[in-house]
């Protein structure tokens, strides 16, 4: 059975079924993989980061306020015993951009020091979304 997504435009009810969205998605997507010339992305994806960036905040202020006025949310396990194998697929999307890695590095003015660089890049960009992943569940626990 497929759900239906609705959705309220212009004040009447628009329902749309999964695989609408999914094709759309797939139409897109694949018109996009065409392009060769990835500058004209630049002004995206510029927005794009600047998105990513409000939306990090807007979750910590929420989430300051939230733990100020309710405190800390206890209940949440270390690891979940049940869904644990989904934090895998995360990771590996969290550092998808790997693979691109040893290609920069060619190019590079001064490889010898560009391994430093990386490393110290992983280990900012892990610290953050481990620092992330805590304060969500510190904030609102299992809620």
């Amino acid at each position: 059975m497929m759900s239906n997504y609705s959705a309220i435009a212009r004040g009447a009810k628009l329902d749309v079924d999964r695989i609408y969205i999914a094709i759309f998605a797939f139409w897109l997507f694949t018109l996009l993989c065409f392009v060769r010339k990835i500058q004209i992305f630049a002004s995206t994806h510029l927005f794009a980061d600047i998105m990513i960036l409000l939306t990090i905040i807007v979750v910590v202020v929420f989430g300051s306020i939230y733990w100020k006025d309710n405190g800390t949310n206890t209940g949440v396990d270390p690891i979940n015993k049940e869904t644990y194998t989904s934090s895998i697929g995360f990771s590996v999307y969290a550092f998808e951009g790997i693979g691109l890695i040893l290609p920069v590095q060619d190019i590079t003015e001064n490889p010898k020091t560009y391994y430093k660089i990386v490393i110290a890049v992983i280990v900012s960009v892990a610290g953050m979304f481990v620092s992330f992943g805590l304060f969500c569940s510190f904030a609102w626990g299992d809620k």
